[in-house]
C-alpha cells in the first residue's frame, strides 16, 4: 500500500529532521501524495484509511507551537476511534500515547 509506506517514510523524515527544516512541510507531504482512490477510502470510514490517518494526525506538534493546528490531532483520533470497528482499538494506542489521550477501554 504506497498511503502506508509514504507515511512510514515521513514518520522516519520527522524524526531524522535537520533543524533548519519545516516539520509541517514533511509531514503535509504525505497528504499531497496520496492518490485519489485512497482519498476516496475515508467517507467510506475504510479502517485502514482512518487508521494510517490517526498515526498521521499523532505526527503533529503538541506542545501549542502551532497555533493554528489546535487539538486538530485530538479531534482527528477521536473521530477515527468512533468510525472504526472495536477489534481495531488496539492499532489507536500508538496515536493516542504521543497525543497524551487516555484510552476509554
Amino acid at each position: 500500500m504506497k498511503a502506508l509506506e509514504a507515511l512510514h517514510r515521513v514518520i522516519i523524515e520527522v524524526q531524522n529532521i535537520a533543524e533548519y527544516q519545516s516539520m509541517l512541510g514533511v509531514l503535509f507531504s504525505w497528504a499531497v501524495e496520496l492518490s485519489d482512490d485512497f482519498m476516496a477510502s475515508f467517507p467510506k470510514n475504510d479502517p485502514t484509511a482512518l487508521v494510517l490517518l490517526a498515526y498521521f494526525a499523532a505526527m503533529f506538534p503538541r506542545d501549542g507551537s502551532v497555533w493554528w493546528l489546535g487539538n486538530w490531532n485530538l479531534r482527528i483520533i477521536g473521530a477515527v476511534e468512533e468510525r472504526i470497528p472495536m477489534a481495531l482499538h488496539p492499532w489507536l494506542e500508538w496515536p493516542k500515547i504521543l497525543c497524551g489521550i487516555q484510552s476509554r477501554s
